[in-house]
């Protein structure tokens, strides 16, 4: 009989170890051509779910984009390991301010990319905080990256061959439950 409990406790444990303590917090943001960074006038505009594990330290991002196409992305970014599409954190506050800006995440050019019959979308999955940013000149930390998506200092934003500073993004915000 212990044959049989032993094993089951254990099982029962870890399953039950693994939920508890991760901590998802999700965040949202709506991309559009006019925006406290960037007045492109672009019809094109994007939805992403962004979600963070504060746990494990790593970051998916769910992203659909319409009036896009991933042949519009700019070129030189889709063949660099930053990718065409990144999260830019403004250290001081000010979203006008583009010298406070600051790379936070990129979402390089690959499979998590696709096609769709208006635009494409991304799906990148759970990726490791510390590995995705490894190829940034300069990096901020895990929590300081969180305590930015907290203050509301980040933007996402997709840069296209048109506009190579930025064609379309949208400031992160907590995703209302």
């Amino acid at each position: 009989m212990l044959r049989f409990t032993a094993p089951a406790f254990v099982l029962a444990a870890l399953f039950s170890a693994a939920p508890s303590s991760a901590k998802i917090v999700e965040y949202r943001a709506e991309l559009n051509g006019q925006s406290a960074t960037i007045s492109t006038g672009s019809p094109a505009h994007a939805n992403a779910m962004i979600s963070v594990d504060t746990t494990r330290k790593t970051v998916a991002v769910e992203m659909d984009v319409v009036g896009l196409s991933m042949d519009a992305l700019w070129d030189n970014l889709v063949k660099a390991p930053i990718g065409p599409i990144h999260l830019h954190q403004y250290a001081n506050g000010d979203l006008a301010d583009a010298n406070s800006s600051e790379l936070a995440f990129p979402l390089p050019f690959g499979p998590s990319y696709s096609p769709t019959p208006n635009g494409f979308r991304v799906r990148t999955g759970s990726l490791d905080y510390a590995g995705a940013v490894a190829p940034l000149p300069h990096s901020i930390s895990f929590d300081a990256f969180v305590a930015a998506l907290e203050k509301g200092t980040v933007i996402l934003n997709i840069h296209t061959d048109a506009f190579n500073g930025g064609e379309v993004n949208g400031l992160v915000k907590k995703a209302e439950k």
